[in-house]
């Protein structure tokens, strides 16, 4: 079992648990803290994925698998799904990475668009709908 321990700092206001964590902890995605979860306190008190935090708050939270500590960049193969079996993956990690490409490499996805667990299904792929939007 390996537990971590998080005081929350530097939020303008109530943020979710799971958003929090995600955001300041390596190595956590959303789906991560999802599945691999035995125990959540927050200020000694159980506590949901879901609860909001505030800055000052403690959070302990024991995980039933040591933390995977071998998540980098370098060792993310760029043709294995990024969902399911793969990176493990949810649909909100797709918003969050729909968000971030967009910023950093100004293209769009369309909550519509049939094509976009194609576009999603690998780093792979995601580089080639990049190279395509960008021209």
């Amino acid at each position: 079992m390996a537990e971590i321990f998080i005081e929350v700092k530097d939020l303008e206001g109530p943020q979710r648990l799971d958003v929090y964590v995600s955001q300041n902890t390596q190595n956590f995605t959303r789906s991560r803290l999802k599945n691999g979860v035995e125990k959540i306190l927050v200020n000694n008190k159980n506590a949901k994925l879901s609860a909001k935090v505030s800055n000052g708050d403690k959070i302990f939270i024991q995980w039933e698998d040591p933390i995977p500590q071998d998540i980098t960049p370098e060792n993310i193969v760029d043709s294995e799904p990024l969902f399911g079996a793969g990176l493990g993956l949810d649909s909100i990690d797709a918003l969050e990475l729909g968000v971030g490409l967009k910023k950093k490499f100004g293209v769009k996805f369309s909550s519509e668009s049939a094509d976009n667990k194609k576009h999603f299904a690998s780093v792979d792929a995601l580089a080639e709908y990049i190279k395509q939007a960008r021209g």
